[in-house]
């Protein structure tokens, strides 16, 4: 990913981490961060192939299930 996208990608992984069901096209999601429509579209087809997001046959983006981490509970 271009170094100039970083700032983005972080932005967009952590508004999904922060609300779990969030669904949004990529015009919904241009309004929201107040990015252009390629710019959008290459962050959020990055969060796809990094397994964050998968895109939903309405074209919405969601969030993919992570795998929850083990608390490290000391024995």
């Amino acid at each position: 990913m271009r170094d100039a996208l970083i700032p983005s990608w972080r932005r967009v992984r952590g508004e999904y981490c922060e609300m779990p069901g969030l669904q949004l096209t990529v015009d919904r999601a241009c309004r929201l961060w107040q990015v252009d429509v390629a710019t959008c579209e290459m962050v959020l087809e990055q969060l796809v192939l990094d397994r964050f997001l998968r895109k939903t046959h309405q074209g919405a983006y969601v969030s993919v299930p992570q795998p929850r981490q083990p608390d490290n509970v000391d024995r």
